[in-house]
């Protein structure tokens, strides 16, 4: 019998909230959430940008990468509602740098994100939540 290699709703779930126990909860949580939600790989959610965000037509533009198909995605409530958080904080993140930052997802130095800091927030998130299986994104 082979081991399972995917994540649960209520598995999903646990993450998130084990998530939103961290210093940087706004962020962490839109990350691993977008990311369950929308298949994305690493290299994928992190080259999100702002304008690939709708909130008001609650729609998210996914650029795929090796072949696959760019599209737009509807965008449920709650994570309508966790990228307006983490959008909020984001904008206090950037007194120091330029506005013109377009990536969705940035450090509190205002840098876009490494893959190995989503690797380590989401092996945390699992630990934290008490998972049987290690965490890793697509």
């Amino acid at each position: 019998m082979s081991e399972r290699k995917y994540l649960t709703q209520n598995e999903v779930s646990a993450i998130v909230n084990a998530a939103s126990q961290r210093k940087y909860a706004e962020r962490d949580c839109c990350l691993i959430m977008l990311a369950y939600f929308h298949g994305f790989r690493v290299s994928e959610l992190l080259s999100l940008r702002l304008s690939d965000v709708n909130l008001s037509a609650g729609s998210l533009y996914v650029r795929r990468l090796k072949n696959g198909f760019s599209t737009i995605h509807p965008l449920q409530a709650s994570e309508v509602k966790v990228i307006r958080s983490w959008l909020a904080v984001r904008k206090t993140w950037l007194c120091r740098k330029p506005p013109e930052n377009h990536w969705l997802f940035i450090s509190r130095a205002g840098n876009p994100l490494s893959r190995q800091y989503f690797y380590a927030v989401l092996r945390q998130a699992g630990e934290d939540a008490g998972l049987s299986l290690r965490a890793h994104p697509h």
